[in-house]
């Protein structure tokens, strides 16, 4: 939030577009992740709240690669929910921690 144009409002509508731009971000950056990637961390950024499950619902067919049914691709029968815990799911949860902590000091800022 450097850009001379926001230093005059409020910390409140400050940290605001600051949290639209990320989830802005947030989309750009999975619409150009391969689907199979795309879909991981989409999933963090829901859990973490960084942008609504519309969101993802919306830029998954975008996906390089993306099958004509999202849900379809990850499900055969008899599949269980399993504990996704990649390295591009660790390497998303801090990031996760880390914007999380950057929108707390941004709040704070008086």
């Amino acid at each position: 939030m450097a850009d001379p144009k926001y230093q005059s409002l409020p910390v409140s509508e400050r940290v605001t577009i600051a949290v639209d731009i990320h989830r802005e971000r947030c989309l750009r950056g999975i619409e150009r992740l391969r689907f199979p990637v795309a879909v991981a961390v989409g999933r963090a950024f829901v859990e973490e709240g960084f942008i609504a499950q519309e969101d993802l619902d919306e830029v998954l067919p975008r996906c390089p690669a993306a099958p004509v049914s999202p849900k379809a691709a990850f499900t055969a029968e008899g599949d269980h929910d399993m504990l996704d815990l990649t390295v591009v799911g660790i390497i998303v949860r801090m990031f996760c921690n880390f914007i999380r902590f950057a929108l707390y000091l941004c709040s704070q800022i008086r």
